[in-house]
């Protein structure tokens, strides 16, 4: 049986990237025996198999963003140090080294050409995503690995010109397709981490204007998270007395709760390199609005089949779809049919296929 390391810096995070490594080794370690090396001791945030072995190093890497980016610099050298002896005993005892970092990245090819054969580096950020670090980082070690996995057929376009060793595999889907009943609670929602890039607060704007204009027909606006721009929301929404048709509700590990009791699902990303949240709506029946930003929405979304894609920035006409939808029931309901359609169609045991021919 092939022995697969998979390392990461913490699972107790409920983001896109911690769910994909979850749903991905819960179902290979039916034929691989697989070990989790995280950097922390601390639990997963999503259910893992009890058959994953896992492993810490006992060394939480969680950079501190209120000091200075020297400060940060310094934390993660250290954490290069410690971590490089580490690795340096365990990667011999295995045949396949997964990272889904660009640092955890460098730290395998680190280790020399023995190790970098080895290594499968699964890409989550677009490809425009990343700051100038990360990009050095990028163009030294993804040409020496021995497979890139990249989820968007955009991205994997520009590494394969590159010359990078890079396969299309779109992500696995977290639920079964689930069926809508014909009445709406009339609930939109956005789940992600409050950040600039996610842009929640020009989601509350667009939100402020159907309100404004008296277009929200019942409608309520739920933004589902945590993050550095928490308090930020909270305010915008106080200031414009939006109390009763918008809320800000913590990350629940409840999540498919959220998702049966929603009707439409809004992402104003600014980038984005799956949009893992898009694909678990759709499983729900929910249709996705989404500005048509690098890269992973266009993969998902199919404009007027089970949401609209918008060009990016442009809010009037992301307000625009909002107000068509949320004031005609008869094309919510024909989207959210196109959405189911697009989950059935979305091929798990293909894209598993995929990951087998790897780690062959």
């Amino acid at each position: 049986m092939k022995k697969i390391l998979v390392y990461y810096d913490s699972m107790n995070r409920k983001g896109g990237v911690e769910r994909v490594i979850a749903n991905l080794f819960n179902n290979l370690v039916n034929i691989y025996d697989i070990t989790l090396l995280t950097c922390d001791e601390k639990e997963s945030a999503y259910i893992l198999d009890k058959r994953i072995r896992t492993i810490s190093m006992k060394r939480d890497r969680t950079l501190n963003m209120k000091k200075s980016k020297f400060y940060r610099c310094c934390q993660i050298l250290l954490s290069l140090h410690y971590n490089h002896n580490f690795l340096k005993k365990m990667v011999d005892n295995y045949d396949y080294i997964y990272v889904a970092t660009p640092l955890t990245s460098l730290e395998i090819f680190l280790l020399g050409k023995k190790a970098q054969k080895k290594l499968v580096v699964a890409e989550h950020a677009s490809y425009y995503a990343c700051n100038s670090v990360y990009k050095l980082i990028r163009n030294i070690v993804y040409p020496n690995v021995y497979c890139l996995s990249v989820p968007t057929k955009t991205d994997t376009e520009i590494y394969l010109k590159k010359g990078f060793p890079a396969i299309f595999i779109p992500h696995l889907k977290s639920f079964k397709a689930i069926s809508k009943k014909d009445n709406f609670n009339k609930t939109a929602i956005n789940i992600g981490r409050f950040t600039s890039d996610k842009q929640q607060l020009l989601l509350l704007k667009i939100w402020k204007n159907l309100k404004d204009k008296d277009n929200l027909n019942g409608w309520k606006l739920q933004i589902i998270g945590d993050g550095e721009l928490k308090n930020d929301l909270l305010e915008y929404i106080e200031k414009n007395n939006m109390n009763q048709v918008a809320e800000i509700l913590n990350s629940t590990p409840y999540i498919e709760k959220i998702y049966k009791s929603s009707d439409l699902f809004l992402f104003t990303s600014k980038l984005e390199g799956f949009g893992m949240v898009l694909l678990e709506a759709m499983s729900f029946a929910i249709p996705c609005i989404s500005f048509d930003c690098d890269s992973g929405p266009r993969d998902i979304i199919e404009n007027d089949k089970n949401g609209f894609l918008i060009p990016v920035s442009d809010e009037k006409e992301f307000e625009s779809k909002v107000n068509l939808i949320i004031n005609d029931l008869g094309k919510l309901k024909e989207l959210s049919n196109g959405a189911l359609n697009k989950v059935k169609q979305w091929d798990n045991s293909s894209i598993l296929e995929k990951w087998y021919e790897i780690f062959q």
